[in-house]
């Protein structure tokens, strides 16, 4: 009896197993963005890194832009590049057949803070195409872009204070 609740319960590790790593979508398996918080207004380069997941080689690769969001450049070496009904697009390139490849898109960040969902998209030599939500959290700019502002500010302000003392003190006399 032992024996056989031993084969069962090793039986049920190996079909629990097997059913997790295929089922189990493939951690490469989805387009990627880095960074993926950017400060408003803010020139950055983003990098989609996106791996082809067909037998067939990746042809193009398309994504949304952020509205608000300027785009500065995205060239790459061996794709031609464009900017085409609010999306980036690269095309004329290939990847191949479950390659990695990464995009790179210099852009200014939209003025709104806030959190933005784009689509990327690759389209396969076949027509096939993979659509991807990525993620991007656009913040507000950090303090310290403000400080110097700030500073102004305040030595304009003591500045005032000090003039209208003298010139109440002025009059006193």
């Amino acid at each position: 009896m032992r024996q056989i609740a031993s084969v069962h319960r090793g039986g049920a590790i190996v079909v629990a197993l097997a059913t997790t790593v295929l089922l189990a979508p493939r951690a490469s398996a989805h387009v990627s963005l880095a960074p993926e918080r950017v400060e408003a207004s803010s020139p950055v380069t983003l990098t989609f890194l996106a791996p082809g997941e067909h037998e067939l080689p990746m042809v193009s690769f398309r994504v949304s832009l952020p509205a608000g969001a300027t785009v500065l450049d995205g060239g790459k070496q061996g794709w031609r590049f464009a900017v085409q009904k609010g999306a980036a697009v690269w095309s004329g390139g290939q990847v191949a057949p479950y390659g990695m490849a990464s995009f790179r898109l210099r852009v200014s960040a939209p003025a709104r803070a806030g959190d933005y969902e784009l689509v990327a998209t690759q389209r396969y030599a076949d027509g096939h195409a993979d659509r991807w939500k990525v993620k991007l959290a656009v913040t507000d700019p950090s303090p310290s872009q403000n400080l110097l502002a700030a500073a102004i500010v305040g030595v304009l302000g003591i500045s005032l204070v000090v003039v209208l003392v003298l010139l109440r003190g002025g009059r006193r006399g």
